[in-house]
């Protein structure tokens, strides 16, 4: 019982924080100036932004490892798929080696060789609000 109250009690501390490193991230204030005009410690507000940042790197590690099943999705480049569709030789689909393998969870994208970083860059934000 009484791990229970603590779990509930750290559960509740955590929304708390979590409101309020929401509330300084809206301001557009830096945490100093912010924290000095609310009346918050900085030590404060900074435990409390890396406790929670802990815990969302945990829970995503405890949700990936439950996920058992992985979903290949092949993806090309717009540039690759319109020359293939021109073209329609099947030597185009061959330069297109997997280079880069990235899972998370039920999602496995996979990157050729000539996909752009910018590319890249857009499916991790995209995989990261998953």
């Amino acid at each position: 019982m009484e791990n229970r109250i603590k779990s509930v009690t750290s559960q509740y501390r955590q929304e708390k924080w979590a409101n309020i490193i929401a509330e300084r991230n809206a301001s557009g204030l830096n945490v100093k100036d912010w924290c000095r005009i609310n009346n918050i410690k900085e030590s404060a507000y900074y435990y409390w932004l890396r406790k929670i940042r802990h815990s969302i790197i945990e829970s995503f590690a405890q949700h990936n490892e439950k996920k058992d099943d992985i979903t290949f999705v092949p993806m090309l480049s717009d540039s690759l798929i319109d020359n293939v569709e021109s073209r329609k030789s099947d030597s185009l689909i061959s330069t297109a080696k997997t280079e880069v393998i990235i899972r998370s969870g039920e999602v496995t994208v996979e990157f050729g060789n000539q996909t752009s970083q910018d590319l890249i860059l857009k499916v991790l934000k995209v995989l990261k609000d998953v």
